[in-house]
C-alpha cells in the first residue's frame, strides 16, 4: 500500500493491490530498501 496524500475531507489517497489466495497458498514477504515488483500468473 502506498499513501499519496491527504484529501480535503481528512482521508488519505492510497494505492493498494489485492490478490486472491487459496487457503493452502503461502507467501513470504521481507522488507527491503529498494523498489520491487511482484507479478502473478493467476
Amino acid at each position: 500500500m502506498q499513501i499519496h496524500g491527504q484529501r480535503r475531507n481528512g482521508y488519505h489517497t492510497i494505492h493498494t493491490v489485492f490478490q486472491e489466495l487459496d487457503f493452502y497458498d503461502t507467501i513470504n514477504l521481507e522488507k527491503i530498501d529498494e523498489p520491487c515488483e511482484f507479478s502473478s500468473n493467476v
